[in-house]
């Protein structure tokens, strides 16, 4: 079961609580990540990175701020950890949307790099003034480049995709316009939010609210959003025609592609298929020291007010949530 993390107040005071709580695992994460020399070799870039994002999301170099202050690590160490663009670390995942007459929910496995540490990960929740969110979180990273849901009833899956190229000239990273898109109040504003965000690069998101679930890719200040109908999957490439033949998929990210797109073909269940192991090392679930680890599972079910944590390959049920409930409690009910 993944450790939750509290937070409440303004941007810094959440950052600085997460910081706090996390310190351990974030000094690990930026000692495996993020060398003291690599700060050095891009800090010009850095600093005109950073001018970017003042400019344009203020609250969330608060909350770094905030983070540094509370884990007593650099900053501008945290801002590369935050700005994967510029040493474009690759990761996975593998998301199943589901909208059909008597169904809707979405599934989805959060894949590390395979010596990812599933302690160094945690499910942060915030209590802003505004909104309130869950969202899974690599320790020293903002949230936003995962999973979560927050107290407009909107809930959302983000999948890594490989870039169709990178101009570290303008914008900001993919990582602090996902963490803009989590807080909004339903899917409209999250995709108005894509088309103009800023962004360097950009992620694959299912964003659900109500009865619909929506896919979503987007590159820099161009998005492409589509309804779901049926039975979606994604893992880590580009698929809507706007953005698909300008790069080539991962021999990994295809496979698992494949893979889901084959089980569904069979009316297999969509949870079970994140479970699968075939093709390992290039599963649909991987092991710690694969290429890719799966850390967690989760499935998000609007129509019984559920959001239930697995334990990734079991599949076992490891809490469970409710999408609406009152954004100043913590429910940490284990199944």
């Amino acid at each position: 079961m993944l450790k939750i993390v509290g937070a409440r107040g303004n941007y810094r005071a959440c950052g600085f609580a997460y910081g706090t709580q996390c310190r351990e695992s974030i000094a690990y994460r930026l000692q495996r990540e993020i060398s003291v020399s690599s700060v050095d070799a891009h800090r010009p870039l850095l600093l005109e990175i950073h001018e970017r994002i003042t400019a344009r999301y203020p609250e969330f170099v608060q909350e770094l701020e905030g983070i540094a202050a509370g884990s007593e690590c650099d900053y501008w160490r945290l801002l590369l950890l935050n700005t994967p663009e510029i040493t474009e670390r690759s990761a996975g995942c593998t998301s199943i949307a589901v909208t059909k007459k008597d169904e809707i929910y979405l599934v989805h496995n959060e894949d590390g790099e395979g010596d990812e540490r599933a302690e160094d990960c945690v499910l942060l929740h915030y209590l802003l003034p505004d909104v309130s969110f869950y969202a899974f979180t690599y320790a020293g990273e903002i949230a936003g480049g995962s999973y979560s849901w927050n107290s407009h009833g909107l809930y959302l899956s983000v999948n890594y995709l490989t870039p169709l190229g990178t101009d570290l000239t303008s914008g900001v990273s993919r990582n602090f316009v996902a963490r803009k898109i989590i807080e909004s109040s339903d899917i409209e504003v999250a995709i108005r939010y894509l088309n103009g965000g800023g962004d360097m690069s950009g992620y694959h998101y299912y964003i659900g609210q109500g009865t619909s679930i929506y896919s979503i890719e987007n590159y820099k200040d161009a998005a492409s959003a589509r309804e779901v109908v049926g039975i979606d999957v994604h893992s880590n490439h580009y698929l809507h025609p706007q953005f698909t033949g300008r790069t080539q998929p991962s021999k990994h990210s295809d496979t698992r592609l494949q893979r889901a797109q084959e089980l569904v073909g069979t009316d297999a269940d969509p949870l079970s298929i994140l479970g699968d192991r075939a093709h390992a090392p290039l599963s649909i679930c991987t092991n710690p020291n694969e290429a890719l680890h799966t850390i967690s599972t989760i499935g998000f079910y609007p129509r019984d007010n559920a959001i239930i944590l697995y334990e990734p390959g079991t599949l076992a049920r490891e809490a469970r949530f409710s999408l609406n409930e009152d954004p100043g409690t913590v429910n940490t009910a284990a199944l």
